[in-house]
């Protein structure tokens, strides 16, 4: 991660252009893609690969600000106009002069451009997967139309579905950008790999630690979840058993009688550019096929997203593969189903329902019902 504000633990802060004793240093702007960096020409070609990954909405211009000094409002403003497109909300980002500075020269900016500005009131940390968090509780976003007040919009960018409806995390629960992470006692914040879980837009993430309670306790949690809430839950082990984080989720979708998204292992962002789930250094789990599945009530799981077979090999259906004389191998909760075309579906619902096992990948073969 890189984090846009003073040095800090959960990111690195790129290096800070020489000062310049004759003057200021003299200002290079960039255009890439929807985002637009403008600092020094050194600093700009250091920091590149990383903007790249910032992920901004098509009606949206994020002006990167680079540097120590800080910018004249008309000098910003020239930059921008050759920028930014009719309709377009400006984020502003300044990773030397987060807080306050930002958010006065945002007001400037918005009666210049005569359009809406967004800045943080702390420090904006580049999350794994592009998107843009500020870092500092009881900090967000401002959203500055022109002549009008300022509203705040949350700590997130781009704005998740959820944000409106997240609650205020309590003493057990630790704040991240993906949602909530539930460590167990000791509850403490100082473990960095939760903060680089992506921000997803349409779930709520909880990370499930090897010390959370993954029964009654994280029941009665969940129930103070508003509906909405509750309905994008997105449960994901970090320490904890994946086979107990689905049992959870299935306990929770026939308690609310709603489907609930789990991940078999920790979301992180590989070197594909793609969020996998991910079972960490050190543990004895087995790295599952099934990436993530949809719980029902009274229904087997649904795998929805899965590691695929091979890359020559043509998916059949939902996590499903071709094999000879019409079978076909499926991947499942608890690994692999070597299975005839048609199955009925009651030995189907049965198969799919077997549970995982926590140290070992099984593979099934044939079309008979039971466990």
């Amino acid at each position: 991660m890189y984090n846009t504000g003073e040095p800090h633990r959960r990111g690195v802060v790129p290096p800070v252009s020489p000062s310049n004793p004759s003057g200021p240093t003299p200002l290079a702007a960039q255009r890439i893609g929807r985002l637009l960096a403008i600092g020094a020409q050194a600093e700009l070609e250091s920091v590149h690969t990383l903007l790249t990954g910032v992920r901004v909405p098509e009606a949206a211009l994020c002006v990167m600000v680079l540097g120590q000094d800080l910018i004249d409002a008309g000098v910003l403003a020239a930059h921008c106009r050759n920028a930014v497109t009719d309709g377009s909300v400006v984020i502003l980002v300044q990773p030397r002069n987060p807080g306050q500075p930002s958010v006065l020269l945002a007001d400037q900016l918005s009666r210049l451009l005569d359009r809406e500005v967004w800045a943080a009131d702390g420090p904006v940390t580049i999350i794994p997967g592009g998107s843009l968090y500020v870092a500092d509780p009881g900090t967000d976003w401002w959203a500055r139309p022109p002549r009008h007040p300022a509203k705040a919009r949350g700590r997130r960018f781009p704005v998740p579905r959820w944000q409106q409806v997240a609650v205020t995390a309590g003493p057990e629960i630790v704040e991240i950008p993906a949602g909530w992470w539930l460590p167990g006692p000791p509850v403490t914040g100082s473990d960095d790999l939760p903060f680089a879980v992506p921000q997803n837009d349409r779930l709520f993430t909880v990370l499930l630690g090897d010390g959370a309670p993954l029964g009654e306790q994280t029941l009665n949690l969940i129930a103070t979840l508003p509906a909405d809430l509750r309905q994008r839950l997105l449960l994901a082990p970090y320490g904890a058993s994946a086979a107990r984080v689905a049992a959870l989720a299935q306990q929770v979708a026939e308690t609310y009688g709603h489907p609930v998204s789990a991940a078999t292992g920790t979301p992180l962002v590989h070197p594909d550019e793609r969020v996998h789930a991910t079972v960490l250094a050190g543990s004895e789990a087995w790295c599952r096929l099934a990436e993530r599945l949809v719980y029902s009530p009274q229904q087997p799981p649904v795998v929805t997203a899965w590691t695929p077979l091979s890359s020559d090999l043509p998916a059949a259906g939902r996590a499903t593969y071709p094999l000879a004389d019409g079978w076909e191998t499926e991947v499942t909760a608890f690994g692999l189903w070597l299975r005839p075309r048609d199955v009925p579906a009651g030995i189907a619902a049965a198969v799919r329902s077997v549970p995982p096992d926590e140290q070992h990948l099984l593979v099934r073969a044939g079309a008979s019902g039971g466990p």
